[in-house]
């Protein structure tokens, strides 16, 4: 499928919380999310959040709560410019999480074999 590159007319204003950087504000659209926990024993929670600006780049964009700590959760945000789907793929990695964002965005996700 594939189609990151289709038009729509409505943006929205995101700001997205980066770790030990601004944020980043940009005008553009949510293309997909998809948000679970992962790890030993499902105690780091992961979400994640793909958008295109409204000048077609494409934002990766991740939280993830590490919840080993208590009381309070560590918190880390992530976010990448990315150029095309291999550094999306590159950004979110093979997790379950993250084939579920693939899935949401339509993005085709697989290897070619002959």
């Amino acid at each position: 499928m594939n189609d990151l590159n289709k038009e729509t007319k409505t943006h929205t204003t995101f700001v997205l919380e980066r770790t030990d950087k601004p944020s980043l504000k940009f005008e553009g659209e949510l293309l997909g999310t998809a948000e679970g926990f992962e790890g030993a024993n499902e105690l780091q929670f992961f979400s994640y959040s793909l958008y295109k600006t409204k000048a077609g780049k494409l934002v990766c964009h991740s939280k993830h709560i590490d919840c080993y700590t208590s009381p309070d959760d560590v918190v880390f945000f992530g976010c990448r410019i990315a150029d095309d789907i291999s550094d999306i793929i590159d950004f979110f990695g093979q997790t379950c999480v993250a084939h579920q964002l693939y899935a949401n965005a339509g993005i085709d996700n697989f290897e070619n074999i002959d």
